[in-house]
């Protein structure tokens, strides 16, 4: 109940949203207090502070008044340092103790702990210290009762998913239907240049090294015993088995080499055989030109390997015989550089 205002002001006259400071008798605990006549005014129930929050009845405060007490206490905490032992004290008090993780684990059976935790690899069952954040997704997924995988390194983890996983893993399209965190999102023109020039990185460094772990992958996929399907067309295996009748030197099909498949090298000879196709090529002035995307590997593994290339056009297979006699004057070419340098 309201007890008096303190400018003595009668009760009566006091208006709805005035916001006259009055005495109250708390409705719960019985203890006087001070507040606004349009917290407890007008029928409201009056309740101190503590009573309030209890209740989860209306505040005390305003909003004014409550960003008035927090914008007071940031600036006495502004620039406040702490000691050692406050932090430790704040750090004690956020952490859970240590037995309430054992109780959360008990039933665990790839989690051991005496002086602290040890978690048990699902792969190649090695006991491993988890990071924190390894520790932290497995209290979550044990506060939601799921049975969380461990592993020690991603190495363990590809293995395990390729071993128990092998048609979702690596089918193509996998993991396509989740959506963008950023779908729909509109940027401005300046945000858009930005984005733009923080990209034009060194592609030439970045694109080789992208190729060769993608051949990595093809590798360790092959080892694990999974069907790999070759890219080459019909086309391109006749042409390759062709040039192989024409000579007695092995040529390797689909030679990995900086990155890029080559269709076939001798090695001896340090020859790269490369068959185009109708794609392989654009129209300049009625001229079929190679593109520039093909030149520029060529012209790459060129200087860099000091291999030479012997290209095949699609429409050579109409003329057979200007084929074999290009093919067998390369091979002849190449035996005597390769002869004059040994002299």
């Amino acid at each position: 109940m309201i007890i008096n205002c303190i400018d003595n002001t009668p009760i009566d006259n006091l208006t709805k949203g005035s916001s006259k400071l009055v005495e109250c008798l708390c409705q719960d605990c019985g203890d006087i207090f001070v507040t606004n006549y349009r917290n407890v005014g007008h029928n409201k129930a009056p309740y101190c502070k503590k009573c309030c929050h209890k209740h989860k009845k209306k505040r005390l405060y305003t909003k004014d008044q409550l960003k008035s007490i927090s914008e007071k206490s940031r600036q006495n905490n502004l620039g406040r340092k702490l000691t050692e032992e406050s932090k430790r004290k704040i750090g004690d008090g956020n952490r859970k103790p240590f037995e309430f993780y054992i109780n959360l684990f008990k039933d665990y059976d790839n989690i051991r702990f005496s002086d602290e935790f040890e978690f048990k690899c699902d792969w190649c069952l090695i006991w491993y210290k988890p990071t924190k954040n390894q520790f932290g997704e497995m209290v979550r997924s044990s506060k939601q009762k799921i049975r969380s995988k461990t592993f020690h390194n991603l190495e363990c983890r590809s293995k395990y998913r390729r071993e128990n996983y092998p048609d979702t893993f690596f089918q193509k399209g996998h993991g396509s239907n989740i959506p963008a965190w950023n779908r729909g999102m509109k940027h401005s023109e300046e945000t858009k240049k930005k984005i733009s020039d923080s990209l034009k990185v060194k592609m030439d460094e970045i694109r080789p090294n992208m190729r060769k772990a993608h051949i990595k992958r093809l590798t360790m996929m092959k080892s694990d015993g999974m069907t790999l399907y070759p890219n080459n067309s019909k086309e391109e295996s006749k042409m390759i088995d062709y040039i192989q009748s024409l000579t007695n030197y092995n040529i390797i099909n689909q030679y990995p080499i900086d990155g890029y498949f080559i269709d076939g090298y001798i090695s001896e000879l340090k020859l790269c055989i490369e068959y185009d196709e109708r794609h392989h090529f654009t129209y300049h002035d009625n001229n079929l030109i190679l593109s520039d995307r093909d030149l520029y590997r060529q012209n790459r593994i060129e200087s860099k390997y000091g291999l030479s290339f012997f290209r095949i056009m699609y429409n050579d297979v109409d003329d057979m015989v200007h084929l074999r006699d290009k093919f067998t004057n390369k091979l002849i070419e190449l035996e005597d550089n390769k002869i004059s340098k040994t002299e």
